[in-house]
């Protein structure tokens, strides 16, 4: 059960390695193949990803014609294709994972039920003035099951789920390379193309549904560090950080 793992990321040094040590840390099967894609445009920094991290990462340089979420997403699609696997996990560069996460089980629920176009690793709950459906709720998975139109059922150790509203996510999830043959939409606009690419699998694959790994509502694997915690960032930047394990 061969999977690849690739990590997007923009820039954000102290997020970066806060998110490879924490899923270092905690994922049990390792990937054949480890990519980072950056988005950053910055030479230096690719530099700096190739010295730190060259050893057992891919470092993937997006072009200049694909720089903005959409593109990159577009281009990474295109280039995964060239990988001798079937299975993808995808993390941005904010995500951490803070338990233990076998990545073949989730592979095993995904070829016994290949009606499932994405496995969702479930977040904690956050809080945002903005953004207050997690607290209202009690949890990302909750909200999503409770919203109308939703159908879900509960399996043995995730839910099955379809709904008109965020049918694909590019936050932490698992997926069949079958979804790279799609056509990625190229649209500017944070989360547009991601709601157009999720209605345009909605409507086309009526039978699917997409799967959360989690035994419960209030379940959840990871966490989002995309606040701006600058001092914490500027203290740990620099330091160094074992051989990882793939490798």
């Amino acid at each position: 059960m061969d999977y690849g793992l690739f990590i997007l990321g923009n820039g954000r040094r102290g997020y970066l390695e806060r998110t490879i040590a924490s899923w270092t840390h905690n994922l049990i099967d390792m990937p054949k193949h480890a990519i980072i894609f950056d988005d950053s445009g910055d030479q230096g920094y690719v530099r700096y990803l190739e010295k730190r991290y060259g050893r057992d990462f891919e470092i993937v340089p997006i072009p200049d014609n694909h720089i903005g979420h959409a593109g990159a997403i577009y281009y990474i699609f295109k280039y995964l294709k060239t990988k001798d696997v079937d299975y993808f996990l995808q993390i941005e560069e904010d995500w951490m994972l803070f338990r233990s996460l076998s990545i073949k089980e989730i592979i095993s629920v995904l070829k016994n039920n290949p009606d499932v176009i994405q496995m969702r690793i479930p977040r904690s709950i956050w809080y945002n003035p903005e953004y207050y459906a997690d607290l209202r709720d009690g949890s990302l998975l909750r909200n999503h099951l409770m919203r109308e139109g939703v159908s879900w059922s509960q399996q043995e150790r995730w839910y099955k789920w379809r709904g008109p509203r965020y049918y694909w996510t590019h936050n932490p999830s698992v997926f069949h390379r079958d979804i790279l043959d799609e056509s990625y939409p190229q649209i500017p606009g944070h989360g547009k193309h991601e709601l157009q690419f999720g209605n345009l699998l909605y409507k086309k694959y009526t039978n699917s549904s997409v799967g959360w790994w989690a035994t419960n509502l209030y379940d959840a694997y990871i966490t989002h560090i995309g606040f701006y915690d600058n001092k914490l960032l500027s203290h740990i930047e620099g330091t160094e950080i074992p051989h990882l394990p793939w490798t």
